[in-house]
C-alpha cells in the first residue's frame, strides 16, 4: 500500500528560465545518459508506504474510486486528503476514549482442528465501524480493532497531517498491490 506524490516538471520553450526545472539524474556520481532530463515530466516520490492497513485502503477505495478495487493507481484529491485526515482524527480521538477487553480470535488450523488465542482489542467496535471500519479481503490482515489498528491510525495522521502542511505542488495517487 503506497502513497506517491508527483510534481509536473515538464519544461517548455514559451516557459522563461526561471520557471524551468532542472534535473540532474546520477549513479555513483556520474550522470546517467540513458535518461534524458528534457524528457522528464513527473518526479514521483514515494510519501508513505503500509502494509495490511486495510481500514485504510478500504477508505480510500470507496471514498477516492467510486468502489472499484483492481490494484490500480487512484488519485486523491487535496479535498480528499483532508477529509481522510479528519476521519483518521475522529478513529483516534474514539479509540483513545475507548477501554479494552478480551477477544478470542482464530489464529490458524491443523490436523487437530482450529487454533485460537485471546487478544486485546478495544471496545468500541460499533463507533469504529461508522468511521473508519477495518475490511477483510485477501493478505488484508486483521480486522480487529487493537494496537495495532490504533498504531496505523496515528502513523497515518502525522504522514497525511505533514504532507498537507508542505503546501508544495503536486497531486497524490494511492496504489495497493496484492
Amino acid at each position: 500500500m503506497t502513497l506517491y506524490k508527483k510534481t509536473y516538471v515538464q519544461n517548455w520553450q514559451h516557459q522563461k528560465p526561471e520557471q524551468k526545472h532542472t534535473i540532474i539524474v546520477k549513479l555513483g556520481g556520474n550522470v546517467r545518459e540513458d535518461i534524458k532530463p528534457e524528457r522528464i515530466a513527473y518526479i514521483t516520490e514515494v510519501v508513505a508506504y503500509w502494509r495490511k492497513f486495510n481500514a485504510l485502503h478500504n477508505w480510500i477505495v470507496d471514498n477516492c474510486a467510486e468502489g472499484r478495487d483492481e490494484c490500480q493507481e487512484i488519485y486523491i484529491s487535496q479535498n480528499d486528503m483532508e477529509n481522510l485526515l479528519n476521519t483518521l482524527k475522529d478513529a483516534k480521538s474514539v479509540l483513545d476514549k475507548a477501554g479494552m477487553k478480551k477477544a478470542t480470535i482464530q489464529t490458524g488450523w491443523d490436523t487437530n482442528g482450529d487454533t485460537f488465542t485471546d487478544i486485546d482489542v478495544y471496545d468500541c467496535e460499533d463507533e469504529i465501524k461508522d468511521i473508519l471500519p477495518p475490511t477483510s479481503g485477501f493478505f488484508f490482515g486483521s480486522t480487529q480493532i487493537d494496537e495495532y489498528y490504533k498504531n496505523d491510525v496515528e502513523r497515518t495522521i502525522e504522514i497525511i497531517d505533514t504532507l498537507l502542511r508542505e503546501d508544495a505542488e503536486g497531486d497524490f495517487f494511492y496504489q495497493a498491490s496484492w
